[in-house]
């Protein structure tokens, strides 16, 4: 598996969706899921004819980050590559950014303890 495999993966019972690999980032897989449903699991899937869908109707995900164990659970199979464009990567950037600014706090907090103990 690697960034711009689409993957089908089972869904629901009898059902299978389309999901793209968008990256690999410690132990979690993110992918971008689209709104297509298709009645049996695909061996093949044209990139072109994929969406994300409509909130009205059968609708995808731009961006989830999946632990890698659970996306293996998922069953992935491989039915085509496509790079991965810089459009589809802009949620993928903001879940990273949310997660460093998490993380800040943590470092400020360690800088300003060091520097009390000079």
């Amino acid at each position: 598996m690697r960034p711009g495999n689409l993957c089908a993966v089972e869904w629901d019972e009898g059902e299978y969706r389309a999901v793209k690999i968008l990256a690999f980032e410690d132990g979690i897989v993110h992918v971008r899921i689209y709104a297509d449903k298709f009645a049996e699991r695909p061996f093949q899937v044209d990139p072109a004819q994929l969406d994300l869908g409509v909130i009205h109707r059968s609708f995808g995900i731009a961006h989830l980050p999946v632990s890698a164990e659970d996306f293996v659970g998922w069953l992935p199979g491989v039915v085509g590559h496509e790079a991965v464009q810089p459009e589809e990567l802009l949620e993928y950037e903001l879940w990273r950014e949310a997660q460093d600014a998490r993380r800040r706090p943590a470092l400020v907090e360690d800088l300003l303890h060091f520097i009390d103990r000079r």
